[in-house]
């Protein structure tokens, strides 16, 4: 909630109500904020940062590169930080370079491009198997079937190369792929998948 009036001044139109905003839907499979104790931000834009309050007992992981490059963003992306939202007193940051096993099961992936220090998740569940989350290194599903950066990058380059990474990832480990901002890969396949997987 408090990234809307951020992203309402440059056009957009959040939908945020309490039961979308992370305490409602913790709230919808039983787990209080209190509970968890790891957040993993893929990176510091303040589309993804809002929410950091509600978490005050947990470790907020998050890239080197990302942090301090959201303390003094290029002119060109400052908008779209918000120093405000995540720079609060409290907050047990955990500054992560590169590559890391959070716990079993958990990696964090560099994936920059996007920004300095976007991260991305590889899962790893006993049953199901392997899952990759590509923030926004990867806004929708066409990014990475044609390997196109998303249009708001950093650095186009990096952001090209994590997309090879993540393919590469995908074919190896024969892993489903979750983009960043995909409304309809959300809203239809997953929905199918649920239904039907």
């Amino acid at each position: 909630p408090d990234a809307v009036p951020g992203l309402e001044s440059r056009g957009a139109e959040p939908h945020i109500s309490e039961e979308n905003i992370v305490v409602g839907q913790l709230q919808k499979i039983g787990v209080s904020p209190t509970e968890v104790t790891k957040v993993i931000m893929s990176h510091l834009h303040q589309d993804h940062t809002g929410g950091i309050q509600f978490f005050p007992d947990a470790e907020i992981y998050v890239q080197k590169d990302e942090f301090s490059y959201a303390q003094f963003p290029n002119a060109f992306q400052a908008e779209i930080y918000d120093p405000g939202i995540f720079d609060l007193p409290d907050v047990k940051w955990n500054l992560l370079e590169g590559d890391q096993v959070i716990i079993p099961g958990l990696t964090v992936m560099l994936a920059n491009g996007h920004t300095p220090g976007l991260q991305g998740l590889i899962i790893e569940l006993p049953e199901s198997g392997y899952y990759l989350l590509g923030a926004d290194s990867v806004y929708l599903k066409e990014n990475i079937e044609n390997a196109h950066p998303p249009g708001n990058v950093w650095n186009t380059i990096l952001a090209e190369y994590s997309i090879k990474r993540f393919k590469a990832l995908q074919s190896l480990l024969d892993a489903q792929f979750f983009p960043g901002h995909d409304y309809d890969f959300y809203n239809n396949e997953v929905k199918l998948c649920e239904a039907y997987c």
